[in-house]
């Protein structure tokens, strides 16, 4: 339109007369680390990250996170732990900053006496954020601040891997707290598939089941013999297998496969409670029906 130019004109002649704040969104640096327990930092040469974040009502937005360069000082900064998620269909996870202050995320449980020589969770964390290089954009603080849900994909050279689910803010309570959630939609799974309940009623529940098998990918990082993992995915495998039942109203396929969950689940919270201590270095999966 011909008057455009004009109002254009006008904006910079008197935008000196606006609050000085009036057209500026707050942002926050969000940063994503590729986390390899086996090279914490390496050096990811010619890879890029994409994140893409959708809001309740349905909206989403993509941002392309460029690669920071290994050894870029981030000087005087006091952020907040990130979420960790697996990449699905490899031994990675990723860590999702969303640009809190420490003190207003969830402080870390104290660390504990190490048992062997493997270096723990936190160790790794620390070396990776010391020493490796991450993904980072500047994005508006309103989509990361709230309820939200998102998903990263890393490019490594011609191979592109995504993420689990992340979802904002981050989950209450401990790693423990989690898996009493998990066993607590397990055993509501199943009660309401034995009472032949309707897609309505399942389908949710199966959704939020997944959604909790996902924060516990802080813990299958953490531990390095790679048993929590192990036990963590194959109940993640029968989550969507459940959910596919839901679809197909399969009452007797929810509550087979939720049962079936019952002594990986409990295997994995013996783990969380006893510190991650004592786990078998050779864990072999049952057979999934």
């Amino acid at each position: 339109m011909k008057t455009f130019p004009l109002a254009a004109a006008l904006l910079a002649c008197f935008g000196s007369v606006l609050p000085a704040d009036q057209d500026k969104t707050e942002t926050r640096e969000v940063r994503i680390y590729l986390l390899d327990r086996a090279k914490p930092d390496r050096d990811l040469k010619d890879a890029v990250a994409v994140l893409v974040i959708e809001q309740p009502n349905g909206k989403g937005k993509t941002f392309l996170l460029p690669r920071v360069a290994k050894g870029t000082p981030t000087p005087g900064e006091d952020r907040a732990p990130g979420m960790i998620r697996g990449l699905s269909g490899t031994s990675y996870f990723v860590e999702l900053q969303t640009g809190e202050t420490a003190e207003a995320g969830r402080s870390e449980p104290p660390e504990e006496k190490k048992t062997t020589t493997a270096p723990s969770g936190r160790e790794v964390l620390e070396r990776v954020h010391r020493h490796g290089v991450f993904f980072a954009q500047q994005i508006p603080a309103n989509l990361v601040s709230g309820n939200f849900t998102a998903t990263v994909t890393i490019r490594l050279a011609n191979t592109t891997f995504s993420s689990e689910e992340f979802q904002g803010p981050r989950a209450a309570g401990s790693l423990e707290d989690v898996a009493v959630r998990v066993d607590q939609s397990l055993f509501a799974l199943k009660t309401k598939a034995e009472e032949m309940a309707g897609f309505m009623d399942l389908k949710p529940m199966a959704g939020k089941l997944k959604r909790e098998l996902f924060q516990l990918a802080a813990a299958g990082f953490d531990d390095a013999s790679g048993a929590f993992e192990l036990d963590r995915q194959w109940c993640l495998t029968m989550a969507r297998h459940i959910d596919d039942a839901c679809d197909k109203g399969d009452d007797a396929r929810v509550q087979e496969l939720s049962q079936q969950c019952g002594p990986r689940l409990k295997s994995m919270q013996s783990m969380l409670a006893r510190g991650r201590k004592e786990i078998p270095m050779n864990p072999e999966p049952p057979a999934v029906k």
